[in-house]
């Protein structure tokens, strides 16, 4: 029987009102024979009895669909496709669905194959669900990885002081997660504009290990009149963006970045002004190459973020040198010698970064109470600069005042504290342990303490292995956010010959190592040198730890004399 004569619509109409999509085409021409209401709603199709290019004529892959009858036609073998994304014409409008179908072969009564059954199932909305989930759990992860980057941003900025070295650590955090190229360029406002244009120096420079060009270094010079990206982010203070061909430089050519363009394929860029107080300072250029794609809006608003980030160095490092002299007699008049108590041994340090000014936000403090107590503190305020300085003068104030009221406890005197913080707004962002050592007549003595994102003092007893002061450990000190509910207080008796040492965090912390690893080795170092005085454990601890020698360092060491 030939196929012209199978009843195929009789035959299909038990799929009439299934809700898959079936369709029957039969012969070399795949003539249409069949197709239930479901196909029709989505397919269009040009009518039965028609060859399948003219049904199919409407399908935006229509060759790819012959191509695919044509191959189960021939060889019998089953196609399967999935999420194939077609167009299609319905009633004159145009629509796109997302189809999981397959091909079978239709066999005769001779056993020759006659023609092909499709079956197919709209899983347009199944897609779109899942390619949203996608998106948001990708905007999600970008949003995630912003805030990591933000966060590394601020560490390197509070632990470098000199401007170059923390613009050259942005430039490495920057890349390659928001681009694959970065340099940043300084305005030289001590030499005037000459007829190229004015003068700029190139302080960091970091980029992808793939990229064969290097940055260019040293000094060149931009007409700011021009329609460089660079020119025009330092004359219109604004980010600026470009995308176009590796063939094509936008540059000037006073920057010499043409070989550089070329070299590694770049094809988008964004320059971002850097800014101080009243003028732009310099600019940063974030360079892009393939395989990575052009800079997003989204990539583009945070860069310009990151770029108030980058312009915070370069304010810093043009006021160091002029704040240099204040700052140092600043911190010099509040990082005072002890006194001296009856019955106990004192030693304190301060010991400033090696870079940047000899000034910082980190403080040690002791005094005596009315009733005999003995006040311990050390605490840090963020930051290495005299703002840092004249914040920590506030908060050692604020903390001396409240102390003196000899009613409260540690923890009390930090949550006074942490209401005078937020009502004065003066500490952005602090750690600082307090401790108080208590001697009466005729009873042990008693340490109390409360931590407030510090370090934890370390416990050193006559006989036993040096322990840290874990307990009554609450977060930093910050105005801005709610307020503990309540700071606790820690205490235990000590015996004569105990030594508690208190410090800040450039002691124990560096950038090769954990924090965890830094109180490790503190701990052995203090056990070695058991037998020394509070000033020589002071001098030993500060020449054999391994800490940070680009952050400052607070010590105090106090020691419960023997009887």
């Amino acid at each position: 029987m030939a196929d012209d004569a199978v009843p195929w619509e009789l035959i299909g109409r038990a799929f009439d009102t299934a809700p898959a999509q079936v369709l029957i085409v039969t012969g070399p021409d795949h003539v249409l024979r069949y197709a239930n209401a479901a196909a029709t709603r989505v397919w269009g199709l040009g009518g039965l009895g028609v060859p399948g290019r003219t049904a199919f004529a409407d399908v935006d892959r229509v060759d790819s669909l012959i191509e695919q009858l044509d191959r189960v036609l021939d060889t019998g073998e089953p196609v399967d496709v999935r999420e194939s994304r077609l167009g299609f014409v319905v009633d004159g409008e145009p629509r796109e669905a997302v189809l999981h179908y397959s091909l079978s072969p239709l066999v005769g009564a001779t056993a020759d194959r006659v023609g092909v059954l499709m079956i197919a199932a709209d899983v347009t909305d199944e897609v779109t669900a899942r390619d949203e989930l996608h998106a948001l759990a990708e905007r999600r992860r970008i949003a995630f990885d912003r805030v990591a980057l933000l966060a590394r941003v601020t560490e390197a900025v509070s632990v470098a002081d000199d401007p170059r070295a923390e613009l050259a650590a942005l430039a490495d955090i920057a890349v390659p997660q928001l681009a694959d190229s970065c340099l940043v360029f300084t305005i030289d406002d001590t030499v005037p504009p000459g007829p190229e244009g004015m003068v700029l120096t190139t302080v960091a420079r970091t980029q992808v290990q793939s990229l064969s060009v290097p940055p260019p270094t040293g000094v060149r010079s931009v007409d700011p009149a021009s329609s460089c990206p660079v020119a025009t982010a330092i004359r219109t203070g604004v980010v600026a963006h470009w995308q176009g061909s590796p063939e094509r430089p936008p540059w000037s050519p006073e920057l010499r970045l043409d070989d550089w363009h070329r070299g590694n394929r770049v094809h988008a860029a964004v320059a971002l002004p850097l800014h101080t107080e009243s003028h732009t300072v310099g600019v940063a250029l974030f360079g892009v190459c393939a395989p990575r794609g052009p800079i997003g809006d989204d990539d583009a608003e945070f860069l310009a973020l990151l770029g108030a980030w980058l312009s915070k160095p370069l304010a810093r490092g043009r006021r160091q040198q002029r704040t240099r002299d204040v700052a140092t007699t600043l911190q010099g008049a509040m990082i005072t010698e002890p006194p001296t108590v009856p019955g106990v041994s004192l030693a304190v340090r301060y010991q400033p970064a090696q870079s940047g000014v000899a000034v910082g936000g980190d403080w040690y403090d002791a005094f005596e109470l009315p009733n005999t107590d003995l006040v311990l503190a050390v605490g840090d305020v963020a930051g290495h600069d005299i703002s840092a300085a004249a914040t920590m003068g506030q908060l050692r104030a604020a903390l001396r005042a409240i102390a003196f009221d000899d009613a409260l406890r540690p923890g009390g005197v930090l949550s006074r504290l942490d209401t005078v913080v937020d009502g004065l707004d003066i500490a952005p962002f602090t750690s600082l342990v307090l401790a108080t050592l208590e001697r009466r007549p005729g009873l042990p003595a008693r340490l109390r303490w409360s931590n407030a994102g510090h370090p934890p003092p370390l416990l050193i007893t006559p006989t036993g292995p040096p322990e840290y002061l874990t307990r009554a450990a609450g977060r930093v000190i910050m105005g801005g956010l709610p307020r503990p509910a309540h700071r606790t207080t820690a205490s235990m008796v000590v015996t004569p010959g105990t030594t508690v040492v208190m410090f800040s965090d450039g002691l124990v912390e560096n950038r090769t190592r954990s924090i965890d690893e830094g109180l490790a080795e503190l701990a052995v170092l203090a056990d070695r040198a058991r037998g020394l005085s509070v000033d020589e454990l002071s001098e030993y601890l500060l020449e054999h730890s391994s800490g940070n020698t680009d952050d400052d360092v607070a010590l105090l060491v106090a020691r419960l004399d023997e009887q």
